[in-house]
């Protein structure tokens, strides 16, 4: 190299030295205008949607299993004793023993009875559905329904009537006597029964509930200036 080149060279260099500063000043204002627009540094209010939680009472089905009393009708045979004592007959006369039945709601009644002489001896033993107020009458007023001469008997009935009389005729006997009377009422009765039935029923409680929510909100973001200008 010669000495015109060398002293050029060095010229350049110096050149350069000197005007660095001017030769890169535009690039740099370039990147810091590229910061100042794209970059997010500016901090900006924004309205948002947020999903919250809160606790609601609403009303919600539930099924329980209840116990009720549901009715059901079963017959039961049920018996009533009406009679069961000893009977003293003076001399020639009679006994008159009443009995008033209540028949109502009774199905089927049955009467029945047994009667005994104490002394052995037979009886002249009568029923009716009505007074007898003419007992010695030939023909007695009102008719018996039932009658015997026996020291003991049983007899069975089927009452139509609510009162019936029983009859111990001691006619002709000049001496006390004593005789043993039973009677005793029986029927079938219609009963409401109760058995307890399980069921499910559906009803409706109040219950909290977790319920899913939006509202509206407000957070900082950052933005830069080049999204403000645009937005």
């Amino acid at each position: 190299m010669n000495s015109k080149t060398k002293q050029h060279s060095k010229e350049l260099g110096r050149a350069l030295k000197r005007n660095w500063k001017t030769a890169t000043a535009p690039g740099i204002a370039s990147v810091i205008l590229l910061i100042i627009l794209f970059v997010p540094l500016a901090k900006v209010p924004v309205e948002t949607m947020e999903t919250y939680y809160d606790t609601e009472t609403q009303l919600v089905p539930v099924t329980e299993t209840i116990i009720i009393k549901e009715p059901y009708t079963e017959a039961v045979n049920k018996e009533q004793a009406l009679q069961d004592d000893m009977l003293v007959v003076n001399p020639d006369t009679y006994i008159i023993v009443p009995h008033f039945l209540d028949l109502s709601n009774k199905i089927n009644p049955l009467v029945r009875g047994n009667f005994i002489s104490l002394d052995g001896r037979s009886v002249h033993f009568l029923i009716f559905n009505s007074h007898p107020y003419e007992v010695y009458k030939s023909a007695f007023t009102p008719p018996p329904i039932y009658e015997t001469r026996m020291a003991s008997g049983n007899f069975m009935l089927v009452p139509t009537a609510s009162e019936y009389y029983f009859v111990f005729d001691s006619y002709t006997y000049a001496e006390p006597r004593h005789f043993k009377l039973n009677l005793s009422l029986s029927w079938t009765e219609t009963v409401t029964k109760y058995i307890d039935v399980s069921k499910e029923q559906v009803t409706y409680k109040q219950v909290p509930v977790q319920v899913s929510k939006q509202r509206k909100g407000i957070s900082n973001e950052r933005k830069s200036l080049f999204e403000l200008l645009t937005s």
